[in-house]
């Protein structure tokens, strides 16, 4: 498959349409457009006409399944800065209860 910005130009509908109708935490509109079409340019790289397949589904599976692979990375790390956020307060509670309980435990 020949890349070049037609082969961009000619799908940046497609693009657009799934860009704004898709929300990922941390992206923008314009975010998840500039990764569908790094994930076009690859997909027309590694697209083999040999193995039966038509392009236009090809770019399509691949668009579909980027916006899946990033909507998951966002999704783990959203969850993992609640967890480390979670841990961190459970850990400032029981700094705070120990610093009270030797405070009290002073002789005066």
């Amino acid at each position: 498959m020949e890349i070049n910005d037609e082969l961009i130009l000619k799908w940046e509908p497609k693009i657009q349409k799934l860009a704004t109708s898709t929300f990922i935490i941390g992206m923008d509109k314009d975010d998840i457009a500039q990764e569908l079409r790094i994930a076009i340019l690859k997909a027309a790289k590694a697209y083999d006409s040999n193995r039966g397949i038509i392009f236009h589904t090809y770019l399509h599976t691949t668009m579909i399944n980027t916006i899946r692979t990033l909507m998951n990375k966002a999704q783990e790390e959203y969850t993992t800065v609640f967890l480390v956020k979670q841990a961190n307060e459970k850990l400032e509670e029981e700094l705070k209860k120990r610093r009270d309980k030797v405070f009290l435990e002073r002789p005066y």
